[in-house]
């Protein structure tokens, strides 16, 4: 079990509540504006049964990455 000084945990703690609230905004849904909407120059046969995420591809990885990052520095307590 690490044991840390109380500042470090709580920026610790800031630090994952922030990146993990900022993950969650970015696939947060949406509904499709039309049949057509991430299809390319084809069109979903069912779109009623797909959603768009909120944020783009490279918001969404860039939300993941900085997400690990604080894991990773978690992952160091001793």
């Amino acid at each position: 079990m690490p044991v840390i000084r109380k500042e470090c945990r709580n920026k610790i703690h800031g630090e994952l509540q922030a990146r993990f609230a900022a993950l969650i905004s970015q696939v947060a849904t949406r509904e499709l504006i039309n049949n057509r909407e991430g299809a390319g120059k084809y069109h979903w046969v069912n779109p009623d049964e797909r959603c768009c995420t909120i944020g783009g591809a490279m918001d969404v990885r860039l939300a993941v990455d900085d997400f690990k990052a604080i894991l990773a520095e978690v992952r160091k307590l001793k």
